[in-house]
């Protein structure tokens, strides 16, 4: 199998996995975000770069699962409840087994679990010296259901899941063997599918059984409904912004959501109509913070292809506003105010390029000054997957960055606390 390979350049596209379909067969189309490099297209057979493609998949996967990007995106692109339900059934599946269905059936026997009120409905009881004495029981017996609508549900999705992009997450092993196939590609068939579930967790009080219809029928939907999705044939997909600022938050930042806001900016605007300013109600907050006992560094992620995009009033604006928060809940520290890019070239880590803010004289504060940091996006994405932390790294490569005599000499000259 080939995968075909499409890179990006910028942080509003989509990243992920999609479809093509070019009047040929179906084939597995993966787009990578700005600075991930790979050919045009991967053989199943290149063992280096498909372990580099899952493990980027799977860190897709791992940051939609995070309930702030399901909160934000999960309505955007095609795919995302399909990959979202889809990993629910196969990890249920790895975690519990095949889901079995059983139906309860009495029998008379003299062994098992006594079934007393269907005992005394059945058997005739022997009196004895003016005792009532039964020598049979009804007993409770469990059978195995054939080919449960569910468990045939859950295997065929893991399947057609299976088929439609997820081998690339999971690999090729995955593949269930099914009693009976369900076409996923006909319509009526999905519809009768979604029925049949509707009915069973109408009367079922099992919660593994009900979650699992519940996952099936949202599968389902999406199969059934396209235009719940706006960005074309995408198995699943988030901006290559958002997946770069989630990882990047996770890598370099030691902060809650909470804690972040705190370093927030309220923004005003100017109504034309009322003619007056007005507060905005929701306090924007920094992508990360990195807090220690001596510094705070505000880090604000961005996917460009290049610096000059940087230079913006709403970028700068936004990041020079964090500073001033910052400053003001922690006079006591040194803050950094920090911009950081995939690396393309050059030097990994801290570049020459030094941002101050325009509108605040280099008197009133020498250290209003925004750093541009690069990073690797194959190690960010390495670091994320493995669950490794680099929160102490900011703070090493600026003090290696700050003592270099080039740079010395530009901060000595502003004035700046560093």
């Amino acid at each position: 199998m080939e995968y075909s390979i499409v890179n990006i350049s910028d942080g509003k596209s989509y990243i992920g996995v999609s479809r093509l379909k070019n009047g040929e067969a179906d084939r597995t189309s993966i787009t990578v975000p700005y600075g991930h490099v790979f050919p045009g297209s991967v053989d199943s057979k290149d063992k280096v770069n498909v372990i580099r493609l899952r493990r980027f998949v799977r860190v897709i996967q791992k940051v939609l699962n995070s309930y702030s990007a399901q909160r934000k995106y999960e309505k955007e692109a095609k795919g995302l409840y399909n990959l979202k339900y889809a990993i629910n059934i196969i990890h249920d599946y790895l975690s519990l087994g095949r889901y079995v269905e059983y139906e309860s059936t009495f029998k008379e026997s003299d062994s098992g679990k006594i079934n007393f009120k269907q005992t005394i409905k059945r058997i005739r009881p022997q009196l004895i010296n003016g005792n009532l004495f039964y020598d049979s029981f009804i007993m409770n017996k469990k059978r195995v259901v054939e080919n449960s609508i569910v468990s045939l549900v859950q295997e065929n999705i893991i399947n057609h899941f299976m088929e439609n992009g997820g081998d690339v997450l999971f690999g090729q092993s995955l593949r269930i063997e099914t009693a009976k196939r369900i076409d996923f590609t006909n319509a009526d068939v999905c519809k009768r599918t979604k029925l049949l579930l509707r009915e069973e967790l109408i009367n079922t009080f099992n919660s593994r059984k009900q979650s699992l219809i519940r996952w099936g029928i949202s599968y389902l939907d999406i199969l059934l409904n396209p235009d719940y999705e706006n960005k074309g044939d995408w198995d699943y997909a988030i901006p290559a912004s958002s997946f770069w600022q989630s990882i990047v938050d996770y890598v370099f930042g030691d902060q809650t959501s909470r804690s972040k806001s705190e370093y927030g900016k309220l923004y005003s605007s100017f109504s034309i109509t009322t003619n007056h300013e007005t507060q905005g109600k929701a306090r924007t907050q920094p992508d990360t913070i990195y807090e220690d006992l001596d510094y705070v560094f505000v880090i604000d992620s961005k996917m460009y292809d290049d610096q000059i995009s940087l230079l913006t009033e709403d970028n700068l604006g936004k990041q020079f506003g964090y500073y001033l928060e910052a400053k003001i809940k922690n006079p006591n520290k040194r803050i950094v105010s920090i911009l950081l890019l995939p690396h393309i070239k050059g030097r990994i880590g801290f570049q020459d390029s030094y941002i101050p803010d325009p509108h605040t004289p280099v008197s009133d504060d020498p250290d209003k000054i925004t750093f541009i940091y690069t990073y690797p996006i194959d190690a960010l994405i390495d670091d994320y997957y493995y669950g490794k932390r680099q929160e102490g790294k900011i703070r090493k490569d600026f003090e290696d960055f700050i003592s270099l005599p080039r740079v010395r000499s530009f901060l000595d000259g502003r004035g700046t606390s560093y």
